[in-house]
């Protein structure tokens, strides 16, 4: 039996670590804001999917044959990505595949090992403006103010999404006249970069909540009781308490409904059990 001595040192103890684990990258993420960056590796062969990925293959076979060519792959990574996860790094990077005159460009990538490769057709403007047609997508919207446009579609083939960008690219030019860039490597992680980090950021603030919610609403109401009932160790012990509804939901809930989600979204028909 701990004495109540050690109990409450080891109490303390756990309290600070709890307290730092769960406000640390909230308020990292609020002074030091989203740190994303983008390492270029513009060696074509890495463009080709890893051994044994049979879905990638197929479709690395498909807009080769659409007249695509190996361009090279980009890893994200960021620092601060949201008030509740201090660092991340992409699966398996982007691999990216271009068109003869680097206009128009592919992307491969997967959220889960498990899933169906994700795979977009995308264009730069001048001034910074993308243009991203995607299959499945992830929930984003286009933001015509920010020079951000973005279709998501699900169950369609690289012809279908090939085709279906082209169009999107003449509305584009006819309503605003822009033209897509040419590009390297190096000036697509950059634009990338730019504008993944305002996504983070815009999307990073909804986290705020879940620590309001699951972590410092339980500790305060515990604090409260342990005061008005004088209990021993009263500030430590609530922390403590007040921290597993917030760990059960970052640890374990979050990751389970991310699962889902990502899966989900490569069905077509979504409202099928």
């Amino acid at each position: 039996m701990l004495s109540p001595a050690t109990l409450s040192v080891l109490l303390s103890v756990i309290a600070v670590l709890a307290t730092a684990a769960i406000l640390l990258p909230s308020l990292l993420f609020k002074l030091a804001r989203p740190r994303l960056a983008e390492h270029v590796d513009a060696e074509p062969a890495l463009a080709r999917p890893r051994s044994g990925d049979v879905d990638g293959e197929k479709r690395y076979g498909q807009f080769t044959a659409l007249g695509f060519r190996p361009f090279g792959r980009t890893i994200e990574s960021c620092w601060f990505m949201s008030p509740i996860k201090l660092y991340w790094r992409s699966l398996e990077g982007e691999r990216w595949l271009t068109s003869e005159d680097r206009r128009t460009f592919v992307s491969f990538h997967r959220l889960l090992r498990e899933e169906p490769v994700r795979f977009s057709v995308v264009s730069y403007f001048d001034g910074g403006g993308v243009m991203r047609s995607a299959c499945p997508g992830a929930g984003l919207l286009s933001d015509e103010a920010n020079a951000f446009w973005r279709t998501e579609n699900r169950g369609v083939e690289p012809e279908q999404l090939l085709d279906r960008h082209q169009r999107d690219l003449e509305a584009l030019h006819r309503r605003r006249g822009l033209e897509p860039r040419a590009m390297t490597l190096a000036e697509i992680a950059e634009a990338e970069r730019t504008h993944g980090t305002r996504v983070i950021a815009k999307a990073g603030q909804v986290s705020y909540g879940l620590i309001n919610v699951y972590f410092v609403t339980p500790t305060v109401l515990l604090s409260l009781f342990s005061v008005a009932s004088r209990a021993p160790h009263n500030l430590a012990t609530a922390i403590c308490i007040g921290a597993i509804p917030f760990g059960v939901i970052r640890l374990i809930v979050i990751p389970f409904l991310r699962r889902r989600r990502v899966l989900r979204s490569h069905r077509v028909d979504l409202t099928a059990d």
